[in-house]
């Protein structure tokens, strides 16, 4: 994520205490928002995928 030039957040909805809950795609290769979407790497799946998340379970 560190070489994408930007990334797409999604905001969903705010917590109980406030935090914004979002959805976040990067893609390295690509300026094009609308690529990032089709094609970026979702990020919330990594960090869920290597255990540094938990899922949040109202």
């Amino acid at each position: 994520m560190a070489k994408s030039p930007c990334v797409i957040i999604n905001a969903r909805r705010t917590d109980t205490y406030g935090r914004y809950l979002a959805d976040i795609k990067y893609l390295a290769a690509s300026n094009d928002p609308s690529r990032k979407l089709k094609d970026g790497t979702y990020l919330n799946g990594q960090l869920l995928k290597q255990r540094l998340a938990s899922r949040y379970l109202p």
